[in-house]
């Protein structure tokens, strides 16, 4: 759809998963290429979003802890900074796109302690209510090897019953954000998209 002149934030959810196998299968082709498992689903995230958009040019933004300084690590408290990952699909070998992947995360993470804000000032990118500044796909991952899943955990208090429940309102910071959840189980993967931008048939 035509971006809105002002955004909504209203968003919906589309849920998939790769299994344990395909997952093993990734890793070991992520090892091959001295890449973690993130860095190789971004290279690949990165490649559908350049065929779909028909650009090389792919920006995807990625929370990091930004936890680098000793003072930070007893303190409680939320330190998160976001990183700008900045890709070039164009490249003749599979072996040439990883290599440049693994050097765009390093940069990245080397620089991890500048502030978003300060970079978007330093860069003079224009403000506008229609989309984030820098980037407008997020791209985050947890890792819950041994976890049991959340559906199954339990949290008793004396005298009190809980129970969770899935949030009927989905709100959505970007134009897309890819959720990846690694576990025993596989890749959980869920695509939160803005109403206003996409339907769900185009997510799928």
């Amino acid at each position: 759809y035509p971006r809105p002149a002002i955004k909504q934030h209203i968003g919906a959810v589309v849920k998939g998963s790769l299994s344990a196998n395909v997952s093993q299968q990734l890793q070991a082709l992520a090892k091959q290429h001295q890449l973690t498992p993130f860095m190789l689903l971004h290279g690949a995230l990165s490649l559908l979003l350049s065929r779909h958009s028909n650009s090389h040019d792919i920006v995807i933004g990625t929370p990091v802890a930004n936890r680098l300084q000793e003072a930070l690590s007893p303190l409680i408290g939320f330190f998160v900074n976001t990183l700008v990952l900045r890709a070039d699909t164009a490249h003749e070998t599979l072996a040439e796109y990883f290599k440049h992947i693994r050097q765009v995360h390093l940069e990245a993470q080397s620089n991890q302690d500048v502030p978003f804000e300060q970079l978007v000032e330093r860069l003079k990118v224009p403000r506008s209510a229609m989309h984030s500044p820098l980037f407008q796909i997020m791209m985050t991952m947890s890792t819950d090897y041994g976890v049991v899943e959340r559906k199954e955990r339990k949290v008793a208090l004396p005298g009190v019953e809980l129970q969770t429940y899935e949030s009927e309102t989905v709100q959505a910071k970007f134009d897309l954000n890819v959720g990846l959840s690694m576990t025993d189980e596989g890749v959980g993967i869920s695509w939160t998209y803005d109403v206003g931008l996409f339907d769900e048939e185009s997510i799928v």
